[in-house]
């Protein structure tokens, strides 16, 4: 969409609404949409951020070319289920709103890569969402969160996952099927054992896992052949497995605000002797 027009009103947009694809209405303090957006056939890209939107019209979901939406910092509170119908949609940014729950069919979306849903109130997410094979990107950080659905593992494409800032105490044990995964962010939870099956996550990069309620780790933790970065501070922990100098790609460790003996992280220190350490 280089080159292409883009409209900063939404009347000039309607006098011209065979050619709009591109329309921002950001930063204007628009409370409702009028249902006449539906009429802009061809819009591919509509950025509503940073207004005062308490719900969006069903007429929205007639945009049936609209490929990216971005409502962030609004004030929504209900999703109309017929956005999920929308089968171009690849870009849905819903963060800093007022969100309970997500449509249940969110996970039949056809073309969504990127979903963004952090800062809301959620407390769960779609079953539905486990159908989804082609999210790359998942973000719910700041909601409520006390699970993450069990079959989480048929999300097979996600390289980026976060949910940092919930109520999880536990990871299901289907997140060792997540083989594209290279970045995974779970800090402040209340996360206490992590499943074995996270050693099976071989392109997982980036792993984040501070300021949970953590005291030991298993030994198949330490089979991420290509982990670089590794938070681990501020939890409960007074030991590593020995393994753990296999991690021969691993570039940074944070372990501060643990219960490691002096002796301990001396014997770290031994088996990790390229990384750097954070006490």
């Amino acid at each position: 969409m280089i080159g292409k027009k883009i409209y900063t009103n939404l009347v000039d947009a309607l006098n011209e609404q065979d050619n709009v694809e591109l329309l921002d209405l950001s930063f204007k303090e628009i409370e409702d949409l009028p249902a006449d957006i539906g009429k802009l056939k061809n819009l591919k890209k509509l950025n509503l951020q940073c207004n005062e939107i308490e719900l969006l019209p069903d007429a929205i979901c007639k945009l049936k070319k609209l490929e990216w939406i971005d409502v962030h910092k609004n004030y929504l509170n209900f999703i109309p289920d017929c956005l999920t119908k929308l089968d171009e949609l690849e870009y849905l940014d819903l963060n800093d709103n007022d969100l309970v729950s997500l449509p249940e069919n969110i996970g039949e979306m056809e073309s969504l890569l990127w979903l963004f849903v952090n800062n809301n109130n959620l407390v769960s997410l779609p079953d539905s969402i486990i159908n989804s094979e082609k999210i790359i990107f998942l973000l719910a950080d700041n909601n409520m969160l006390t699970e993450i659905p069990g079959k989480i593992g048929n999300m097979s494409s996600i390289t980026q996952m976060s949910f940092c800032n919930n109520e999880l105490t536990s990871l299901p044990e289907s997140i060792g099927y997540m083989e594209r995964l290279t970045s995974l962010d779970l800090h402040s939870n209340k996360i206490m054992n992590l499943p074995d099956s996270m050693g099976r996550l071989k392109k997982l990069s980036k792993l984040d896992l501070h300021s949970n309620d953590l005291n030991n780790l298993s030994d198949n933790f330490f089979l991420l052949e290509n982990l670089e970065y590794l938070f681990l501070n501020d939890n409960h922990l007074t030991v590593l497995p020995e393994n753990i100098g296999e991690l021969k790609n691993l570039k940074y460790i944070n372990l501060s605000s643990n219960k490691f003996s002096d002796l301990e992280k001396k014997r770290i220190q031994s088996i990790l002797p390229y990384t750097e350490i954070d006490w």
